[in-house]
C-alpha cells in the first residue's frame, strides 16, 4: 500500500497490477501523501497493513468525481474499503 500522486494504491498481491484504493467515508489525510485518518481515529501509513471488508470494482465503472485529483494512471481495479482497522 503506498500513498502519492493524490491517490494510495495497493501493491499488487494476486491482483492484475496496481489498484487505486477507494477509503470509507470519513476517511480523511492527516499529512497528505503520507498518511490517512480512519473514521474510527486510527492513523494509516504507507506500507502499514490493515484488515478491511469490501471489494473490488473496474476502473471504469467509477465515476471520475470519485478519482478527482488522484493521477491512478489507469488501475485496471478499484479496491473498496469499509470497516478499515489498522492490524
Amino acid at each position: 500500500m503506498a500513498g502519492a500522486d493524490g491517490c494510495w494504491k495497493l501493491s499488487p498481491g494476486g491482483l492484475a497490477g496496481p489498484s487505486l484504493l477507494m477509503w470509507e467515508h470519513g476517511t480523511a489525510w492527516e499529512v497528505p501523501g503520507e498518511s490517512l485518518r480512519l473514521p474510527n481515529g486510527q492513523i494509516v501509513r504507507a506500507g502499514d497493513e490493515i484488515l478491511a471488508s469490501g471489494g473490488t470494482v473496474e476502473s471504469d465503472q467509477v465515476t471520475p468525481q470519485l478519482t478527482q485529483g488522484c493521477d491512478a494512471g489507469n488501475p485496471p481495479l478499484v479496491v473498496v474499503l469499509f470497516q478499515v482497522q489498522k492490524v
